[in-house]
Order: C-alpha cells, then sequence, then structure tokens
C-alpha cells in the first residue's frame, strides 16, 4: 500500500515538473514572438523614433537581457525549491527499484535452496505430515525411495491399493544392502548412538541384526502385495544420514538424527535440493544389486531364491508374523 502511495506522489511531482517546464518556454516563445513582430511591422512603429535599425537593436539587446535575468531567476527558483524536490523524488524512486531487485534475488535464492514445510522429529507420525505426503503422493507418477529398512513405507504402500490412482504409478524402492555388514553396522550405531545412553557390543550386534531382519520383512511385504501393487525392488550401498522420498511435485527428506519418526523437510520440484537428489537416486538405481520386480505368478519358492540370494537365513512364517507385529504397531500409531 505504501509503495503504491510513493509510486503515485512521484508520478505527479514529474508530470507537475513537466508541465511547469514546458509553459515557461511556451511563455518565452511567445515573448519573443510578440517583440520579433513589432520590431518588423511597421505599423507598429512609433513615428517619433528616428533610427529604427538602433531601436531594432536596441529591442533585441533588451530581449536577449530580459531572457538571460529570466534564466537566472528561472535557475535560482528551480536549483533553491524543484531541484531538491526532483532529486528526492529520483533518489526515492531508484532506491525503490534497488530494493525491489535486491528482494526479488534474496527470493529467487530461497526459493532455489529452502524447504516449504518442516516436520520435527516425534515418537508418533504427524497428521499434517502424512496428509501432505498424501496429497503429493495422489498428485505424482512417481514414488521412490531410498532409505534402510523400508518399514514404514512398505507398510504405507500395503495400506493404500485400494485406491485406483496407486495402481498407475511407478514405484520404486531402494533398500540398504543387507549383505553389507559395514553399512549395516554404521547405521545400527547411528541409533544407538541417538539414544543417548552407553550400549554394549551385544545391543549393537542386536540392532543390526534388527535391521536386516527389517530389510527382508520388507522384501516379503512386497512380494505378498505384489498382486496389488506393482514394486521395482533394489538395494544400494551407500552410507545413510537421510531417508528420501521422490515425488513429481517435491520430495520429502527425513534426516536420521534421532526419534521414531524423524525431522522431515518437503523440497519443492524447483529447488537445487530436489534436483540434486533426483539425479542421485538415478544414479543409485542403476548400481543398484541386485534388481527386481515380483510378478503376479511367483511362487514362495521365486521369494525363496531372492531372500537366499540376499542371505536370509530367516524362515518365511518367521518374517510375516514379524510384519503383522510391526504393522498393527504401525496401524496403532497413525489412528
Amino acid at each position: 500500500m505504501n509503495n503504491s502511495n510513493q509510486s503515485g506522489t512521484g508520478e505527479a511531482e514529474s508530470l507537475a515538473q513537466s508541465v511547469f517546464t514546458i509553459a515557461l518556454v511556451f511563455i518565452a516563445c511567445v515573448a519573443f514572438i510578440i517583440a520579433f513582430v513589432i520590431a518588423a511591422n511597421p505599423a507598429a512603429r512609433d513615428p517619433a523614433i528616428v533610427s529604427w535599425k538602433a531601436a531594432i537593436v536596441l529591442e533585441i539587446a533588451l530581449a536577449v537581457g530580459t531572457s538571460i535575468v529570466s534564466s537566472g531567476l528561472i535557475y535560482y527558483f528551480y536549483s533553491r525549491v524543484v531541484e531538491k524536490r526532483v532529486l528526492t523524488v529520483v533518489t526515492e524512486n531508484a532506491a525503490q527499484v534497488a530494493a525491489k531487485y535486491a528482494t526479488s534475488l534474496y527470493e529467487n535464492r530461497f526459493e532455489r535452496m529452502m524447504p516449504t514445510e518442516v516436520y520435527s522429529a516425534t515418537t508418533v507420525p504427524k497428521p499434517e505430515y502424512e496428509n501432505h505426503l498424501q496429497r503429493v503422493l495422489a498428485a505424482s507418477r512417481i514414488y521412490w525411495f531410498k532409505g534402510d529398512d523400508g518399514g514404514f513405507t512398505v507398510y504405507r504402500i500395503n495400506s493404500l491399493p485400494g485406491q485406483p490412482h496407486f495402481l498407475r504409478k511407478e514405484i520404486t524402492l531402494l533398500l540398504l544392502d543387507p549383505t553389507d555388514e559395514y553399512l549395516l553396522r554404521e547405521r545400527a550405531k547411528m541409533d544407538l548412538a541417538q539414544a543417548k545412553k552407553p550400549y554394549t557390543k551385544e545391543d549393537l550386534k542386536q540392532a543390526i541384526e534388527q535391521l536386516r531382519k527389517g530389510i527382508f520383512a520388507s522384501v516379503v511385504a512386497i512380494f505378498d502385495n505384489s498382486h496389488r501393487t506393482r514394486v521395482n525392488l533394489g538395494f544400494h550401498k551407500e552410507h545413510l544420514f537421510f531417508r528420501s522420498e521422490i515425488f513429481d511435485e517435491g520430495i520429502f527428506l527425513t534426516y536420521y538424527l534421532g526419534g521414531e519418526f524423524p525431522d522431515t523437510c518437503f523440497y519443492p520440484r524447483k529447488t537445487i535440493t530436489y534436483q540434486a537428489c533426483l539425479e542421485n537416486f538415478r544414479q543409485i538405481q542403476k548400481s543398484a544389486s541386485p534388481f527386481f520386480t515380483f510378478s503376479t505368478t511367483d511362487t514362495d519358492e521365486i521369494l525363496k531364491q531372492k531372500l537366499t540370494m540376499l542371505g536370509c537365513t530367516y524362515d518365511l512364517t518367521e518374517l510375516r508374523s514379524f510384519l503383522v507385529s510391526l504393522f498393527t504397531k504401525y496401524s496403532e500409531l497413525t489412528r
């Protein structure tokens, strides 16, 4: 509102200055024309004047002198009154233009770098976060996940295939390679350290095994749901400090910094973060091994072969029982 008022005041002052200048020029021109017409018109001459040439020279001299005096007065008036106002208006307009330009630069930088939503770490899923993700998921053609065991993501996929739009999506999950003992150990150490209490080697061993079992259970869940939802499944060897969930409109980055449901940020498609994570996912997917998709005709024997290839020694019954308890827990948390 203030900007529009200032802009209108500046335009009014500029118009007044233009009108004032034009009026002065017009009056000066009229005065010169009248003087020269009188000097050149014989009927207007005074018979008492003997030398008209001298009179004309005198008139011209008077006109020139008058114009110089007028110019001096106009300059004095302009420099004392008008110029200050003109410079003030020009300076204010220049400052406004510069401020708008600087603001646009900063806004562009923030739009390219900053998340539009931030969800703090909690012990239960935040309803506003879940609602936001559901809206983005419904409008997206892709759902690309990269993380550790993918337990909650698999639960989400299994709970949604009743919706028609979910069947038309390209869903790809990249889970942590369960055969890489080093990556599993480092990921488990991060979780234990964030609990902020001492842990033993046995605690670390159990955490590693729990993480590995969660990965196997996710594979079983994807297989059991393959007749309703097609999911591409791969395994990566990347150190994990965050989980990424990529959609057409943006990406949810969940940072592994503690909590059952850690801090999550949403970066829109136009941000540098989205573009970088999208390219990272594509490159990791190309090197993911193994990478496969279950079909509707695959049997438990095919599933067992895949699990054996991943180093699984658990029985399918045990993994499915583990899934039931895990999904029951998530269901209670999201009520």
